[in-house]
This record gives C-alpha cells, structure tokens and sequence, in this order.
C-alpha cells in the first residue's frame, strides 16, 4: 500500500516564528537563479548580458512571483474568503501561493524590465529560461497540488491507486490546503450538499486549527462540520430539569426537553442523580448507545466555580462527544448529553439520510 508523507510543513521553529519548508524552496530557487546566470553570464557571452542586468532580473522577478503568486492565490483560489478577510491577503507567512499567479507575475516583470533595457522580451526569455527550470524544481505549493487533484487527477496521478490495491487517493490537509479542497473532503466525509456559507465558516475555523496542529485529521475536520451544523439543526434542546438528589434516595429527574419544536416531559428514577437524567432524556427520546465517558471538571476554584462535563457516546461505531459548561454541575451534565446525542443525530443524517433516527432503547 502506498502511504502519503506525513510532512510537517514546519522546518525549523523559532520563538514565535516558524520557518516553512516552501519558503526554504524559495530560498534556494532564488540562490540557484543567481548562481546559474552568474555562470551564463561567463559562457554565453553573445546574449550580451552583465551582473547589473541580472541583478535586476532577479530582482524584478522575485517581486513578480511573490506578488503574482500571491494574487493569483487570492483570485484563483481563495477570493471569497479573502473578500470577507482582506486583512489575511498580505499574510504571507500563513501560507497560499499560486503557480499560476506566480507564473503570469513573472511574465509582466520581464515585460517591465524588457522596457527598462530597451531590449526585446525574447532575449530576456532567452537567458532566463534556463534558470526557470531550477526555480521549478524547488517551487511547489500543496494546496495547488490538491486543487489539481480536484480538477485532473491525470495531472499529478501517473497510475491510478487501484492499480497498487489501493481504494482511491485521499487528499493529505493541512495549513495550506485551499477551500475546493476541504470541500471536497467534506463531501468524502459524508457532506456533500454544505452551503457557502457554511463551507466558509468551517473552512476558516480549519485553517486556525492548521495554524496550531501538525495534522489535522478526518475526525476535527469533522468535529468542526458537526458544531457548526449543531448551531442551526439542535434537534433537542434542555428546556427545564428539576432533581431530586440525596441519602434517602431513590434519586429523580423531572426534565422537559423541546425535540424538533415540540415540548415533551417526564420524569425518571435512577442510581444516582446523573443516571437518572440521562434515562429521563433516553425515556423522552427512545436511542440505544453506550456511554463511554462522563468527566467533570472545575472551570475555576472555590463551590460557585463553573463545571464543564464531557460525555462520550458510541453506537454502532459512531463516536460522538459532547460538553456543556454551568454553575449546577447536574444541569451541565444535561447539556453535554444532549449535545453529544444532537451530534449522534447530525451522524445518522449523513451516512443514512433516509433511516428513522431513534432507535429503541
């Protein structure tokens, strides 16, 4: 089975700033185009060429494929999100650069100089041509790649990942993947019918959690889809809980839950006042999972703290975690529940959109 690379895209780290494997490639295409004329200069004599010119050549085009590559990025990848962030256009250092962009960049630059020497464009072409290809072999950007992928799998795939027993190709992301594909891998994911708007959101919130993770997995790009889903698609919601808790015992929970806009109460005994709020919320809402975590944990200090509970629930392999934050630990614990079954909800749309979604208890 062939395995794709698990690069980091950092090389080397420094304080507060990190140094990208691509922008070495920069650094050393830039080098060898130096290098490589120098050597022209002395070979080739008849192109009637001196180190000021190539200065400049190098110089005019490092701003052509900087600035070109980067535009390019903006306008052939990204424009709607940079439209909505016009600040991150000039954030070079978060990554996004366009061969295409960087390539027509390159091509106006040498016009420009052609004018500056009053020479014509096919001798400058004529010389730099060979320092291109350098250039090339160093300069690559992984979201390209990937929105090549999208458009022509031919382009980068010289065999098909069948033909080595493989079942299909998976788009490696990271910080530099652009949003074509993580719509794509969205829709690989089981989400093939997102909104715009919805793309836009979780395709931010994933490049802030490219920012900060080495790898972002399957399952954040889907943690991130499923929040946002969660905001606007809560089929249940805590409208009120009353607990009945102590040594006497037995231990009840009254609660009233709002399931897709229909108010429903009732009430449960349990062992212990946690369990009788969830088989309450199981009692209302009929579903058979396995609870595979409750954790509490104190926000802050002192007995009015604030406790965030986490609850994890499995069924039939589908993993589903939710958490909740209150003062009244009891209700929290409501909360984080129903957030993690809400998440369990949105997991059945998706990979069987046309299924009943209860499941007797």
């Amino acid at each position: 089975m062939l395995i794709h690379p698990q690069i980091d895209p950092v090389a080397l780290n420094l304080g507060p700033f990190q140094i990208h494997w691509y922008g070495i490639m920069y650094l050393f295409a830039f080098i060898g185009f130096l290098q490589l004329g120098k050597v022209q200069i002395r070979t080739r004599p008849w192109l009637s060429w001196n180190e000021k010119m190539l200065d400049d050549a190098f110089f005019y085009g490092a701003i052509g494929v900087i600035a070109g590559g980067r535009l390019g990025y903006v306008l052939f990848y990204q424009l709607q999100y940079y439209l909505q962030e016009p600040d991150e256009i000039i954030a070079l250092w978060k990554g996004g650069m366009s061969f295409h962009g960087g390539f027509l960049g390159v091509v106006i630059a040498m016009v420009l100089l052609a004018k500056k020497y009053k020479i014509s464009l096919l001798s400058i072409l004529d010389f730099i041509a060979p320092l291109v290809r350098l250039g090339l072999a160093f300069d690559h950007e992984s979201g390209i790649h990937q929105d090549g992928m999208l458009k022509n799998k031919k382009t980068y795939e010289i065999m098909t990942p069948e033909s080595v027993g493989v079942t299909k190709s998976s788009l490696v992301m990271g910080k530099h993947s652009g949003r074509n594909a993580f719509k794509d891998k969205a829709a690989e994911l089981g989400y093939p019918d997102l909104t715009d708007e919805l793309i836009n959101n979780t395709f931010a919130k994933f490049k802030d959690l490219a920012d900060k993770k080495k790898h972002v997995f399957d399952e954040d790009i889907i943690a991130l889809i499923d929040d946002d889903l969660m905001k606007h698609n809560n089929a249940i919601s805590l409208s009120s809980l009353e607990v009945i808790a102590g040594t006497k015992g037995p231990q009840k929970a009254k609660i009233e839950l709002m399931i897709y806009d229909e108010i429903k109460k009732t009430e449960s005994e349990g062992d212990g006042p946690v369990d009788a709020i969830f088989k309450a919320i199981k009692k209302i809402y009929p579903h058979n999972v396995n609870l595979q975590l409750y954790q509490v944990q104190a926000v802050t200090e002192g007995t009015d703290a604030q406790a965030t509970v986490s609850v994890r629930i499995e069924e039939k392999g589908k993993i589903s975690v939710g958490q909740a934050a209150d003062t009244d630990t009891l209700v929290a614990s409501a909360k984080a529940y129903i957030n993690a079954l809400n998440k369990l909800i949105i997991k059945r749309k998706r990979t069987a959109p046309s299924s009943d979604l209860s499941a007797s208890a």
